[in-house]
């Protein structure tokens, strides 16, 4: 269906934190700041401004030309009420309560209340285009874009298709209940995570494009209140979690070992988005920290770590999911001098002081022992071929260990034996090679890669759209 003329829509803001939200807009055309200030209080230097004791801006738009790497970098202060949120643009709004609650804008600590933001215009429907910007200029920050959920509608981006998203391979959200300032998570595209109406997320693109929303997208399941874990990106990987008192969720960290993973940084890793208090990373030679990290374990024995907060307080890191069959994976603590074997249910406790040495790039290290000493011939790195995401919906991405690449002849039949598709691929020119299997039916399926010297069959479950 569809629908005509103006449509009012309303977004709940849950009480009990002050911190950042990520809205975006749900019309086709822009909508006035001013059109929250019978909700919200919105402060600034300018017109139409709440005011303040010091008038600090708290509405800001991002621009990726702008961004330098640094947290405040790229965020951009409304000037006056009367700026518009862009059509296709996103929003960071302070929520500081409901307009209705008292003393919100006195200099007083008040824990907000719920509140609900209201709208009214022409909603988005169909295909929504989100031009994405890449400023070559800006190096190793350029193509850092703010993705607004462009519908009044819950949608599942986990689920994009590739092409969709100009091949970006993760996202980055805001979770405003993290920590005492809210903070990003990160994860990968290729398994299910919803977010809700009216919010926004980060993306990092390696060239302009768009990112293209559809209406199949749309779902009425509800939000995910933390990353979803999905089997096939939990298997070979380990994620480590950072707590305080087993209730206070700080940020995490995921290790994937996959033979496309490279030591250094490639297409399949996510880049580390700085939060406000508490950042925990792999760190590159490079200096580059990554909040995901795929590498073929069979080429490396540490991971190195960095990990910092803005005051001295006590931690743990604790084990989400660990599953490396081939590996035993060390924590090692060169502050404390001690080393702990990691297990799936591992918590480290620990603390950050003044030393400088409690914190950052040289206090922590995974140290990965090889347990099958190469006689295992189900390690992930003595395959030639790797199909993932498995089980698959739209797209089967296969990749081929560095060392058997070439020219590989592959077969795609059913559990009949019936050859579905065949053809050709040269895995030195490109080595992404994506299979399209959106027509198939659910069920189980074969595929079957072959070249002068080897050949494998790999077995993948294909599921609904």
């Amino acid at each position: 269906g569809t629908i005509s003329g103006n449509c009012n829509v309303e977004f709940y803001i849950p009480g009990g934190r002050r911190a950042f939200r990520l809205i975006g807009n749900p019309f086709n055309s822009n909508i006035a700041l001013s059109s929250l200030i019978d909700d919200i209080h919105i402060t600034g230097a300018g017109s139409g401004f709440d005011a303040t004791t010091n008038n600090n801006p708290s509405a800001f738009t991002f621009n990726e030309s702008a961004f330098a790497g640094a947290s405040n970098s790229g965020w951009q202060a409304f000037t006056s009420t009367s700026q518009n949120i862009d059509a296709k643009k996103a929003t960071r709004i302070l929520y500081r309560g409901p307009r209705t609650q008292s003393n919100l804008l006195n200099g007083s600590v008040q824990i907000p209340q719920a509140c609900i933001l209201d709208w009214s215009g022409l909603v988005n429907q169909g295909n929504v285009d989100i031009p994405l910007t890449y400023t070559s200029a800006n190096a190793g920050n350029a193509g850092w874009n703010l993705i607004p959920n462009p519908y009044p509608s819950n949608v599942n981006i986990g689920s994009i298709a590739d092409l969709d998203r100009n091949n970006i391979t993760s996202f980055s959200v805001w979770v405003p209940t993290n920590g005492t300032k809210g903070g990003y998570l990160t994860t990968s595209f290729g398994g299910n995570y919803i977010i809700p109406a009216y919010s926004a997320f980060f993306v990092k693109t390696g060239s302009a494009g768009n990112f293209t929303f559809r209406e199949s997208h749309k779902t009425s399941t509800s939000a995910s209140v933390n990353l979803l874990k999905r089997d096939s990106l939990k298997e070979n990987s380990l994620q480590l979690n950072v707590l305080s008192n087993d209730t206070i969720f700080w940020d995490q960290f995921v290790l994937r070992n996959r033979v496309e993973g490279e030591n250094e940084l490639d297409n399949w890793d996510a880049i580390k988005m700085e939060n406000p208090d508490v950042n925990f990373s792999s760190i590159l030679s490079t200096g580059t920290n990554l909040a995901i990290d795929y590498r073929n374990l069979g080429t490396v024995n540490t991971i190195d770590l960095n990990f910092s907060s803005s005051t001295p307080y006590s931690f743990t890191f604790k084990v989400d999911y660990l599953n490396l069959p081939d590996y035993s994976v060390m924590l090692k603590d060169f502050f404390t001098n001690t080393e702990t074997t990691l297990s799936s249910n591992t918590s480290y406790h620990f603390t950050t002081t003044t030393n400088p040495l409690s914190s950052g790039k040289e206090r922590f290290k995974l140290i990965l022992h090889n347990k099958t000493n190469g006689l295992d011939p189900h390690s992930p790195h003595k395959q030639n071929v790797i199909v993932y995401p498995n089980p698959a919906a739209n797209q089967l991405n296969i990749a081929i260990k560095e060392s058997s690449k070439g020219i590989y002849t592959y077969e795609l039949f059913d559990e009949l034996g019936q050859v579905l598709t065949s053809g050709t691929n040269n895995f030195d020119s490109n080595p992404n090679f994506a299979l399209n299997i959106s027509d198939l039916k659910t069920g189980i399926y074969f595929l079957k890669l072959e070249n002068q010297n080897k050949n494998q069959v790999v077995k993948f479950i294909k599921t609904s759209n």
